[in-house]
């Protein structure tokens, strides 16, 4: 089973705030849910996000950038269907707390994130967000923040998802190969930061057949008589 992209939704921003709540709907079978979070005071962390209260897992890699921006990616498998909330919360108040969420189908259920990684870019355009695949047949999904907004898509990659505060979720609506692999935004500003990841696709299904075949024997007696 292929991955597909499910749904797509925003939280906006909430400048300043400790808190953000919006709701997103999964469908479909194998999902995979995906949030990207940035926040601008250093001083601050994120200490959770969950969908339908479920707690979602924060990748070890996020980035902080010398404005005082962070990128971060969480994740959840096997999200409730339907329409559910996703809420973000922070240890304090903080401005432009911004999320933006994707979910997808056809996704493993175990081995997330396949890779992962997170970093910082000042004025460079495309901005390169690359991670080391392992598994064949990923996906890599990305979030990206920074302090001037206007980035497009480049080599590779979709914009699923971009708010009004410069924050951009990515993936690459397709398969990549394995090793260095890479989501690009292009006409970046200053003091970016980024997180990205590839995920692999549910196991096909094993099947096995099995087959019986019988033979038969009839017997055919004819008796003659002659007088």
């Amino acid at each position: 089973m292929a991955i597909a992209i499910d749904a797509v939704s925003t939280g906006g921003q909430a400048n300043p705030g400790t808190s953000l709540t919006w709701s997103h709907t999964c469908t479909g079978s194998n999902r995979i849910l995906w949030v990207g979070v940035s926040y601008e005071t250093a001083s601050t962390t994120v200490t959770g996000v969950t969908y339908n209260g479920v707690a979602m897992t924060g990748l070890t890699a996020s980035a902080i950038g010398t404005g005082c921006g962070a990128s971060q990616l969480w994740y959840l498998v096997a999200p409730a269907t339907g329409a559910n909330n996703i809420v973000v919360t922070a240890s304090a108040s903080t401005a432009h707390l911004t999320g933006d969420a994707a979910s997808y189908t056809g996704a493993s259920q175990t081995g997330v994130p396949d890779s992962q990684n997170a970093g910082v870019a000042v004025a460079t355009s495309p901005l390169v967000m690359a991670t080391t695949v392992v598994a064949s047949n990923c996906w890599l999904v990305g979030f990206s923040d920074n302090n001037t907004g206007g980035a497009t898509a480049g080599t590779g990659t979709t914009i699923r998802q971009q708010g009004s505060d410069a924050s951009t979720l990515v993936d690459s609506n397709g398969t990549v190969g394995t090793g260095s692999q890479s989501l690009q935004l292009v006409g970046v500003g200053f003091n970016w930061t980024y997180a990205v990841a590839s995920f692999k696709p549910v196991a096909a299904a094993t099947t096995t057949s099995s087959s019986t075949s019988s033979s038969s024997t009839s017997t055919s007696t004819s008796t003659s008589t002659s007088t």
